[in-house]
């Protein structure tokens, strides 16, 4: 019996040295398990707040966006305000200037009736001996068109 006992006694020294093995083996892995769930873990958390974070830089690009779009909006409308003072005042300038030209028209014109009335008086008054009267009955003055004044100012 004492074999026996001795047997008994090592088969429990195997059965718990192999117990020994598979409670090591077990912990061993249960960390791994535990490892690798934090690491889950973590890594959702890291994608939650990877998206988190995408979302708030997405928003406050929105943001900046909707500033400058009313801020060019502002600017447009202030433009187009100028743009038509801008086209207002030329279309004056325009008026102005068709008026300007039409007047400088008419002084030429003026101008060139005026200078045939001189040319047809100084000839006339060379023809006549240089000395003319007037409807005043007066000699003629210096540089008066024969007539008087009062035919320079009947053409205007």
């Amino acid at each position: 019996m004492a074999s026996l006992d001795m047997v008994k006694g090592a088969t429990a020294n195997v059965m718990e040295d192999q117990e020994k093995d598979l409670l090591r083996a077990f912990r061993s892995r249960l960390f791994d398990v535990q490892t690798e769930l934090d690491k889950e873990r973590t890594k959702k958390d890291d994608s939650a707040s990877h998206w988190i974070n995408k979302t708030r830089q997405l928003e406050a690009e929105i943001d900046w966006a909707t500033a400058m779009a009313d801020e060019l909006a502002k600017k447009n409308t202030s433009l187009r305000q100028e743009q038509k003072d801008l086209v207002a005042k030329l279309s004056v300038g325009e008026e102005d200037r068709a008026y300007l030209i039409n007047q400088l028209v008419l002084v030429k014109k003026e101008n060139a009736v005026l200078g045939a009335q001189v040319r047809r008086s100084e000839q006339n008054a060379e023809a006549g001996g240089g000395k003319r009267s007037h409807s005043c009955g007066e000699e003629a003055c210096e540089g008066v068109p024969l007539g008087g004044w009062q035919s320079d100012l009947s053409l205007g």
